[in-house]
């Protein structure tokens, strides 16, 4: 898996780390798992919403949470509340 940034420039960590690291885009949802309990040592998200215990509704007027709006926002904020 590779990145490129500004003017160009291009890193990957797979040069960097070429043995035991294992890049991994699943297009699954967040709210079923991806992978065999154990397998995975370390994952990351960029966005925290990811991560809630449940999907709480649909959100009918986009696709991320900060698109939500009245009940929608608040079924949201309450089921993040309730995981914190």
């Amino acid at each position: 898996l590779q990145s490129v940034g500004r003017a160009g420039y291009s890193q990957t960590y797979l040069k960097e780390f070429p043995e035991g690291v294992f890049v991994q885009c699943s297009g699954t949802s967040f709210h079923e798992q991806c992978f065999p309990t154990g397998s995975v040592h370390f994952g990351m998200s960029f966005t925290a919403m990811h991560w809630l215990s449940e999907k709480p509704c649909d959100i009918t007027t986009g696709v991320h949470m900060t698109q939500a709006q009245g009940q929608e926002k608040d079924a949201f904020a309450r089921v993040a509340a309730k995981d914190w």
